[in-house]
């Protein structure tokens, strides 16, 4: 429950005026990174606070999920995700989001890379696999399954575009704000502009770009982690994170980000709600299960 209210735990410490409330313990942090002009890259400590806590909320789901499905199907290419927002994690306490290590089209041949090397592996693994199990599947009638089916190389290529869901908006539009010139204009921003000239509350379309796509990634992997943990003990609680996940890219997407319904107050409460739903039909279903002690030495 603590880790699926990082992506809004920093509206519950800063005011209205992006200072932090008088109740919240100064423990330095705050002096610790500010350069002068940015903290760690950032221009305002709410902004790094919110950057740095759905990363690692993004991170553990996506790590969370790998170590799930290690020994079956895509496991292997769930470590793109991984290693994609762990390095963006490591760019930002490295303070290098101003240097060529944060050029996007270089994560994106890294990725590249990285997954190709992730497929030989794969390959190797499934090779080795194959050779010491083999005769036995052979014998029993089971089919070996191919390490690169259609099914599976369209896993991998979702995955691959999933990883790049950190950076994408630095790929689309440049430091001026504007899509680059390889970008085809399909409208989107124009249709999504409010009034105000705000895109659904955000104050640019690359705020709101890269807002929605880090929101719908830690969607993605906490939603993987409720599916592919069927029949275990646990897989209700994956759900806590997996309904707050949809309830913030609906507040993103229907304009409540300035509404009572988007207050903090609200995501709290439906954490709460969800939380304790979960643990109540988790003792309900397994209360027949008996805790297993220290097994009795019997004396003779």
């Amino acid at each position: 429950m603590l880790l699926s209210s990082l992506p809004f735990v920093h509206e519950f410490i800063f005011d209205s005026e992006y200072e932090l409330y008088a109740w919240v313990p100064d423990l330095g942090i705050r002096d610790a990174i500010f350069d002068g002009n940015h903290f760690l890259g950032y221009s305002y400590y709410d902004v790094f606070l919110y950057s740095i806590s759905v990363l690692f909320y993004v991170f553990v789901g996506a790590l969370v999920w790998a170590s799930i499905r290690k020994r079956r199907g895509y496991g292997t290419a769930l470590l793109l995700p991984v290693l994609s927002v762990g390095y963006t994690i490591c760019l930002v306490f490295a303070n290098a989001k101003g240097t060529a290590w944060n050029d996007p089209f270089y994560k994106l041949l890294g990725l590249l890379g990285v997954s190709i090397g992730l497929m030989f592996w794969h390959y190797r693994k499934h090779q080795r696999y194959v050779a010491v199990h083999g005769q036995n599947l052979k014998s029993l009638g089971a089919s070996i399954e191919k390490p690169f089916g259609p099914k599976s190389l369209m896993l991998w290529a979702a995955l691959l575009l999933l990883s790049t869901f950190p950076f994408i908006d630095d790929m689309l539009i440049d430091s001026s704000k504007n899509l680059r010139g390889w970008v085809p204009v399909l409208g989107i921003e124009r249709a999504l502009t409010l009034e105000d000239g705000t895109v659904l509350g955000f104050n640019t379309y690359r705020v709101f770009l890269y807002e929605f796509l880090i929101n719908l990634m830690g969607f993605v992997v906490w939603s993987g982690c409720f599916f592919d943990s069927k029949g275990k003990l646990y897989m209700l609680f994956f759900l806590v994170p997996v309904v707050l996940g949809f309830f913030e890219l609906l507040i993103i997407t229907m304009e409540w980000k300035l509404d009572a319904i988007g207050y903090p107050t609200w995501k709290l409460g439906l954490l709460l709600v969800t939380g304790f739903a979960a643990a109540i039909f988790f003792f309900v279903k397994n209360r027949h299960l008996k805790p297993q002690g220290v097994p009795q030495i019997k004396k003779t």
